[in-house]
């Protein structure tokens, strides 16, 4: 494989070149890993292998640098920082020729910048894109000028816990768990994003204070989760992938302004502190969303939302005050069970309540349905449910008979015990309701029925 790559790296064969090398280090690197680990009993033959193995090893990474030329060199800035300033061209892997006095020195890799012990700083210089693991865990990192870089791989700054920030305005794709316990804890880190997509996890657990980020493309599931975030102003472009559980848990976070389709699944769940939500061009409001966010008073749905899912603001516990726009149509499962609504809500332009959306709302006097609507059961409903008992009465409307007086058994005064209803009167599902019904005279002339009725959803 290594001698497919050319001796002379000319424009000519440079993409040729490239590719060769690229074979190289696919066919090296799990070789390597074969030897890492290296038995005390090898054999002859073993060592001869790791003998060619190692001579492999200077070759290739030679050729490389042929190829992808990456140099780093030591400086010290007008802050008395110590500045690693890596140059070449293409992606950083995280190894580099380290230059000092104008010569060649060794190979250094991430692993060299890990083991640092005072605080330094990196300059990238002709660097596109910024490998997997390339700087991970180095926590002596407080500065980093990304220059033209516009990727970051997986993993790329996790756990730099010294990092006092980073500018990745012009970054367009951050990787996996790229900034996973990243930051200093001391320090005041503002993130601002354009038209970037972020991986799982990116800046999970991270230490920053404000994220302003606009256009994005996709954001990974968790991408924020448990980050010590206070302030976000983010937006997604129309057809942007969302994964689940963005905020999760950020505990510090105060204060959300969202633009675009991005309340997905958990989007902002178990956030104590969140109390000030401002959403725009938002059409639907995720599952468990603002589920346990107990500073939440008020909320104002755009024109635009047509489905709050289940469990939405389940346990937003001082939830107040929130309206509802002419273009909701569902209101999922519990989707506010738990909270405090106040006041007279007008649902007639919804087209399906969810069971118990509303349960526990002691506060809500009122809420007017069309008779379009399909209803599940809640709690409330007999109490504020505007022509409750007429609705009731026009679903059950001709689903019940009597026998004759005489074909009816005498009851026990306790209650409803005979083993004998009225004809017709057995179990029956309409819709997703199962309906028990029994039926019986309650006068001696036969012209005064009491009837039982047990209603309860069964789907």
């Amino acid at each position: 494989v290594v001698a497919a790559i050319p001796e002379e790296i000319t424009a000519e064969n440079l993409a040729e070149a490239k590719d060769a090398v690229q074979a190289a280090w696919e066919a090296y690197e799990p070789v390597y890993e074969m030897y890492e680990d290296a038995p005390t009993s090898w054999t002859e033959e073993v060592w001869t292998a790791y003998d060619t193995l190692q001579k492999a090893d200077i070759e290739v990474k030679d050729l490389t640098l042929k190829v992808f030329p990456i140099t780093g060199e030591w400086s010290v800035n007008g802050e008395g920082l110590r500045v690693l300033t890596i140059s070449g061209e293409g992606t950083y892997k995280g190894s580099y020729v380290l230059i000092k006095d104008g010569k060649r020195v060794e190979m250094n890799g991430w692993t060299d910048l890990r083991s640092e012990t005072e605080p330094f700083g990196v300059v990238l210089t002709g660097i596109t894109a910024i490998g997997n693991n390339a700087f991970a865990s180095c926590k002596q990192l407080t500065q980093v000028d990304l220059g033209g870089v516009t990727e970051i791989g997986q993993s790329a700054f996790n756990g730099c816990s010294a990092l006092a920030g980073i500018n990745l305005e012009q970054v367009t794709a951050i990787g996996d768990s790229a900034f996973y316990n990243a930051f200093d804890t001391n320090a005041q880190v503002s993130i601002t994003l354009k038209d970037a997509s972020l991986g799982q996890h990116a800046f999970n657990k991270s230490r920053i204070d404000t994220l302003t980020a606009t256009g994005l493309t996709a954001i990974g599931n968790q991408a924020f989760l448990g980050s010590t975030v206070k302030e976000v102003d983010i937006g997604v472009t129309a057809n942007a992938q969302v994964a689940e559980a963005i905020f999760y848990q950020c505990k510090q976070l105060e204060k959300a302004a969202v633009t675009g389709d991005m309340l997905a699944k958990n989007v902002f769940r178990g956030c104590p502190k969140l109390a000030e939500v401002t959403l725009s061009d938002v059409t639907v409001i995720g599952s468990y969303a603002f589920y346990q966010c107990p500073a939440l008073t008020s909320i104002q749905l755009p024109e635009g939302v047509t489905e709050i899912k289940e469990m939405a603001f389940k346990g937003a516990s001082v939830l107040e005050t929130i309206n509802f726009p002419a273009t909701l149509r569902t209101i999922g499962y519990e989707a506010f069970n738990g909270a405090a609504l106040t006041g007279q809500f007008d649902l007639s332009h919804v087209e399906f309540i969810a069971f118990n959306a509303f349960n526990g709302n002691e506060n809500i006097s009122g809420i007017t349905v069309s008779d379009s609507t399909t209803l599940e059961h809640s709690d409330i409903f007999r109490k504020v449910l505007h022509g409750f008992e007429e609705r009731v009465v026009n679903i059950l409307a001709g689903r019940f008979t009597l026998d004759p007086a005489n074909a009816i058994d005498t009851l026990i005064p306790q209650g409803w015990t005979s083993n004998r209803t009225g004809a017709g009167n057995d179990d029956e599902t309409y819709g997703g309701t199962q309906i028990t019904k029994e039926a019986r005279w309650s006068n001696g002339n036969s012209t005064v029925a009491d009837v039982l009725i047990q209603a309860y959803y069964s789907d």
